[in-house]
């Protein structure tokens, strides 16, 4: 199985709402189905209480029928919770929720319960017994107790969930473990003599175009396009960006110097289209999730600052992770050492300017935005390689004018331009990078 039909797999396993309660409902099935037997021909003893068949057959009843309505109050208050979510952070942040394993296994076993408490109310008192089936008894009960665990996991997940701190902690630890997968290599102020990468002929011999409607380039397979050019002797070249929309028509692959052509439907096969950005092979749409509820807090309808400090605070963390990755657009060579594929990837002057430009701009008359953001850049300045505080430097100049411009009084201005790691009640008068130095 090939790299993208895994990725695929995967995919509609973790975010499909169908798959894992079909799963509940075929073990629910089977379960109702084979307990019976397992009931009449072995002598288990009796239930720890005495129950008749007639008030047996009432609670599977009561269970069965009390599921569904469970069901349905528990998930309309669940969609109302993950709509205050997306209108209190971002709605691309709604990925987050349908992610949850928690919920598809909540949903599952509710499911399971109502479908197996139904299919055992036949099986009490069936051919005129007067005994109890235990194991097929004890199973629905067992399928309630269930059912409350997960309940009570799904609230706790989701009350969880939608406190700021954690819907940043997960967001921010998701892009730098994206950030590992598509960046392994460290950064090399000075990388060592390599073979100059060779220039494209001017017209490509194939240019793959896109068939389908306008979808989001999610991810591409780059073993599967390097092993495709090697075939053919050529080079690829990946046109638009993880991340990006590629419209019908568009061109998204052009095949160089090859001395045959590739099926346009095999390269295409290693494309991963979607009708939105995700985690997984695009570090770039983390930071933009943190920025989005940092400038969200700081609109004017929500006003709230510190939820944009502590959006920051992560913002911090993938900056200080990315500042020492190797980020520059890539070569990827076959076993051979020859490349055969190149594609795009933000630089480390792009995730800079991602990820404080919009705050900057946004939150430029606010005294605790100004300050965490220059206690970010400062603090990001001390660590960095020594080629990538240029970068850091120019926004340090350009949130310096924006201060400059915004706080006219001597000395709401002297307060704006002071470091606050916490935004606001840890000013200092040396930053980081001063006293580091």
């Amino acid at each position: 199985m090939s790299w993208a039909s895994r990725f695929r797999r995967r995919e509609l396993l973790r975010t499909s709402f169908w798959i894992i309660p079909a799963a509940y409902v075929v073990a629910a099935l089977v379960l109702a189905d084979q307990l019976p037997a397992l009931d009449a021909s072995t002598d288990v003893g009796s239930l720890p209480f005495a129950i008749d068949p007639s008030s047996a057959r009432d609670t599977l009843s009561a269970i069965s029928s009390g599921m569904i309505a469970f069901t349905g109050f528990v998930f309309s208050t669940f969609l109302v919770l993950v709509q205050f979510g997306s209108q209190a952070f971002s709605p691309r942040a709604v990925s987050f929720f349908r992610r949850a394993a928690i919920t598809k296994h909540a949903l599952g076993a509710f499911i399971a319960t109502f479908v197996y408490s139904l299919s055992a109310i036949g099986e009490v008192g069936k051919g005129g017994s007067d005994a109890v089936p235990v194991i097929t008894y004890s199973c629905a009960l067992g399928f309630v107790l269930l059912s409350v665990a997960l309940f009570l996991a799904l609230i706790q997940r989701t009350v969880l969930t939608l406190r700021a701190a954690s819907a940043l902690d997960g967001i921010g630890r998701r892009t730098i473990e994206c950030l590992h997968e598509t960046a392994p290599d460290p950064f090399d102020p000075a990388p060592p003599e390599r073979d100059e990468v060779p220039r494209l002929p001017a017209r490509p011999t194939q240019v793959v175009r896109h068939a389908g409607p306008p979808s989001v380039l999610q991810a591409a397979d780059d073993r599967a396009l390097v092993r495709a050019a090697r075939r053919v002797d050529g080079v690829l070249l990946l046109l638009p960006a993880v991340g990006s929309l590629i419209r019908t028509g568009q061109p998204v692959l052009a095949l160089h110097g090859a001395t045959d052509r590739v099926p346009d439907r095999r390269l295409r096969r290693t494309l991963i289209l979607g009708d939105e950005r995700t985690l997984q092979d695009d570090a770039a749409f983390g930071l933009r999730l943190l920025v989005d509820i940092a400038i969200k807090a700081l609109s004017p309808a929500v006003n709230d600052p510190t939820t944009a400090s502590a959006a920051l605070d992560r913002i911090e963390a993938v900056l200080g992770d990315a500042a020492h990755r190797d980020l520059d657009a890539r070569a990827w060579r076959d076993r051979d050492g020859v490349v055969r594929l190149r594609r795009s990837a933000p630089t480390w002057e792009d995730l800079v300017s991602l990820g404080v430009d919009e705050v900057r701009v946004y939150g430029r008359r606010s005294l605790q935005t100004c300050r965490r953001l220059r206690a970010l850049l400062e603090d990001l300045a001390a660590v960095v390689p020594a080629p990538r505080r240029p970068a850091l430097d120019a926004e340090l100049a350009r949130l310096e004018a924006t201060v400059a411009r915004n706080f006219p009084d001597a000395g709401d201005r002297a307060l704006a331009s002071r470091a606050d790691a916490i935004g606001m009640g840890l000013g200092r008068t040396t930053g980081p990078r001063r006293a580091a130095a």
